[in-house]
């Protein structure tokens, strides 16, 4: 099982999108299909609750629940490696440096928010890595 790092609007992307086939959706389903792993760690968990509960996406209560459960039955917890890099916003550093600890790919749909770095990836690049 491959490991990675989903930053939260990748979530939020999939919960969005009427497009079935959208590679963020196709990332949850491999999650709950048990063929990615998503690491986190406390400070990443909180960020997707927050943004999760946000009022402007009025996500329902139940769909919140589900997707925090399918995040910590399909996920695992992990550590992370301070780093200096400078960040547009610092709540991107938690995602950036639990995939530099664990020397995993950290998807995101906000690359511009984050140093250039082959570890970082669109989901659309991500699931086309997959397929190979």
């Amino acid at each position: 099982m491959k490991n990675l790092v989903v930053d939260t609007n990748v979530i939020i992307a999939a919960l969005l999108t009427k497009n079935e086939t959208s590679p963020t959706r196709e990332l949850l389903r491999l999650v709950a299909a048990d063929k990615l792993q998503l690491l986190y760690n406390n400070g990443i968990l909180t960020e997707y609750e927050e943004v999760l509960k946000r009022k402007k996406f009025s996500f329902d209560s139940d769909i919140i629940e589900s997707v925090l459960k399918l995040i910590r039955k399909h996920g695992k917890l992990s550590y992370s490696k301070h780093c200096d890099e400078l960040f547009i916003d610092e709540k991107d550093r938690i995602f950036y440096e639990v995939a530099l600890f664990a020397n995993v790919k950290l998807i995101t749909g906000n690359k511009k928010h984050f140093p250039e770095k082959e570890f970082i990836l669109s989901p659309r690049e991500y699931i086309e890595l997959l397929k190979g």
